[in-house]
């Protein structure tokens, strides 16, 4: 058991590593009013007093433990989920520069290429340790010892570097398809530098290193970038009518976004799983939906799935209007691209039960509400 602990000494939460194989690896406490995974990082209650300017960001709590008995307190992981743009922007408070020493495996190799854009987003300065002959940084620690690890700490690449050496993988370099294949992803990777400077020093190494003419190179970012610029544009004008469509549906989700797409996420999940409806029932009632138009949705699904054990989103027919249909069957059908597991369903409801706990005023409660109350704020932990 590791005790997640915040950034006044404060036991929060905790986190819990399996160790006989069964289960789920990980497993760590809800989600609380004083605790929220996305906003808190593992063991940064010591990495802020380090006197570097700089953090190393690693997997998990082993790793953490593992760095920072090799002597460097600024270390600091996530809690059992992607890297958030909170967490990010927490980082960039303590640190001018990010070290990101995720495992080397694809998992790690895709995480780091998300934890990147965030990191940048947050006005971070970022870098990437390139391990060989380890899996992890715990591994590498224990063949190689203290000493090399901060060698490979002072010797890590830059973000764009690491995103160009990965442009390689997969490729045979020395076929002719294989090095055209290998610039198109290395003028992608140009073509999002915002600093002209930066591109221009990219654009210069990588004319040397391939022996391509460096007008050719500048030539395709360019146009990549003009290309890069139109496709924004039309998904910037494809937003703002689908928000003009959203707000004449269901005008709530414009001021509760993050509860709207709780909402979403669940009705989506309901409509996939039909037999979760008893257990969403018993973690939310309609009156825990902050948009009219969905929990209006929520409810007729529950009607409708009292009396079949399936559901068929043309069954609403008669409910709803042709527009309101577009929008339930898009709110469905576009939630289906997104992985929403029962993980994700529990921090769906626990949002819409957040949310309505902030405005209820327990006073005015009778103690039959009261009770009900409690034993939902309970039933969500």
């Amino acid at each position: 058991m590791f005790p997640i602990i915040d950034l006044r000494g404060n036991v929060i939460a905790f986190g819990g590593r399996i160790i006989d194989g069964s289960g789920p690896k990980y497993l760590n406490s809800a989600d609380t009013p004083v605790f929220k995974k996305s906003r808190n990082l593992f063991s940064l209650n010591f990495a802020k007093k380090s006197e570097e300017k700089r953090l190393i960001l690693a997997e998990g709590y082993m790793d953490v433990i593992a760095i920072n008995q090799a002597g460097f307190e600024n270390v600091v992981a996530t809690l059992g989920t992607a890297l958030t743009p909170e967490q990010a922007r927490l980082m960039k408070q303590y640190a001018d520069e990010i070290i990101i020493a995720y495992d080397s495996d694809g998992a790690g190799q895709a995480a780091t290429h998300k934890a990147i854009n965030l990191l940048s987003e947050a006005g971070a300065e970022t870098r990437i340790i390139k391990m060989e002959g380890a899996k992890d940084p715990d591994e590498f620690i224990k063949k190689f010892g203290a000493l090399r690890f901060k060698q490979l700490l002072d010797r890590s690449d830059g973000a764009i570097d690491f995103e160009l050496r990965k442009c390689a993988n997969g490729l045979d370099l020395e076929s002719e398809q294989g090095k055209i294949n290998y610039l198109k992803r290395c003028v992608a990777v140009l073509a999002d530098i915002s600093s002209p400077i930066e591109r221009e020093i990219y654009i210069s190494k990588l004319a040397k290193e391939t022996e391509i003419k460096r007008e050719t190179l500048i030539q395709q970012v360019n146009g990549l970038i003009r290309k890069n610029i139109n496709t924004a544009n039309k998904n910037e004008k494809r937003e703002i009518e689908t928000f003009s469509r959203q707000r004449r549906t269901n005008p709530d989700s414009v001021a509760h976004p993050r509860e709207y797409k709780a909402e979403k996420g669940i009705l989506a999940y309901l409509a996939a799983n039909p037999d979760s409806v008893s257990y969403i029932e018993t973690k939310i009632t309609p009156d825990c939906f902050v948009t009219d138009f969905n929990r209006k949705v929520y409810e007729k699904m529950l009607e409708k799935l009292k009396n079949t054990a399936e559901f068929d989103v043309m069954s609403l027919q008669s409910e709803f209007s042709a527009d309101e249909m577009g929008r339930i069957t898009e709110i469905i059908v576009s939630s289906r691209s997104i992985d929403i597991n029962s993980r994700a369903l529990d921090d769906y409801l626990n949002i819409l039960i957040e949310y309505s706990g902030r405005n209820i005023d327990v006073g005015e409660l009778s103690d039959d509400d009261f009770l009900k109350y409690f034993e939902n704020i309970r039933k969500s932990k």
